[in-house]
């Protein structure tokens, strides 16, 4: 049981940029409400995403860094020293194509991937 999980509305990209002007860093909690007094948990990656899209779409540059467990995404599951230092369009591409992204998202949510897709 998950609980009471929210989702990603809207995202406030003028605020967000204003902050971004003024040189302030946002720090986002995954906390979410559902505008009757009830909190909700939304997803981190989600958040993460959906403001990356928004601002990319704004015209912003957005660079988007997940932190998890392991080092990095892996081209080999099973191999740890295998991670991929950086997952461009095109690599992203690439990856498709070979039918790997599948694997490499095996037991992950990673909520960038149609940023990229």
């Amino acid at each position: 049981d998950y609980g009471w999980v929210g989702d990603v509305d809207a995202v406030n990209v003028s605020f967000l940029k204003t902050l971004l002007k003024a040189e302030i860093t946002p720090i986002v909690a995954p906390l979410t409400h559902n505008g009757q007094g009830k909190l909700l948990n939304t997803n981190a990656d989600t958040i993460a995403s959906e403001i990356a899209n928004s601002l990319a779409k704004a015209g912003e540059k957005v660079q988007l860094i997940f932190g998890f467990e392991l080092e990095g995404v892996l081209l080999d599951f099973n191999d740890k020293s295998s991670v991929i230092p950086e997952i461009t369009t095109q690599k992203f591409a690439e990856l498709k194509a070979q039918n790997i992204i599948s694997e490499i998202l095996l037991g992950l949510e990673i909520a960038s991937i149609p940023l990229l897709n």
